[in-house]
């Protein structure tokens, strides 16, 4: 445990209000996305990768939310089990940001290679800079569920 004046007290309604500012922004840029890939579904016909873009936008904003509550589901369970099954949860999150972020951003642009294309720039860009939302929004619920777990903040309710 840590030194008493080091601990940091915050009420249920602050912490509720941390996790929503940081996980507001991959909210919406998950739910766009989701959007834009039904529409591009219906418009180029079924493909495995907007599939895999929808599925994983919704997979990811349920995580993000078990996740961010996870103090919760560990106090009410009181079980030890329940951990794990959390941590599995919030890699979720970690590796569809990762696949955003490498391949089909960063993969992405190497169509550039071809000939340069404004719209092909932009969209890997688009995917570059959601899957960086995203990764960093799930470091940031990590540390702060971690100072937790440590006792280093403590929430009143």
């Amino acid at each position: 445990m840590t030194d008493p004046e080091k601990i940091i007290k915050i009420s249920r309604r602050e912490k509720d209000s941390e996790i929503s500012k940081t996980t507001g922004k991959p909210f919406i840029i998950l739910l766009l996305l989701s959007i834009i890939s039904v529409v591009q579904m219906f418009r180029f016909g079924m493909s495995d990768r907007y599939f895999l873009l929808i599925g994983g936008s919704f997979l990811t904003i349920v995580s993000l939310i078990i996740y961010g509550n996870s103090d919760f589901y560990v106090r009410k369970s009181g079980s030890q089990i329940i951990r794990p099954v959390l941590m599995i949860v919030g890699f979720i999150p970690y590796v569809f940001g990762c696949y955003l972020f490498f391949y089909e951003g960063i993969w992405r642009m190497r169509l550039l290679l071809n000939g340069f294309s404004l719209t092909t720039l932009s969209v890997s860009l688009c995917y570059f800079f959601s899957g960086y939302v995203v990764v960093m929004a799930i470091y940031k619920i990590s540390e702060f569920v971690r100072l937790i777990d440590e006792g280093r903040i403590k929430i009143d309710d």
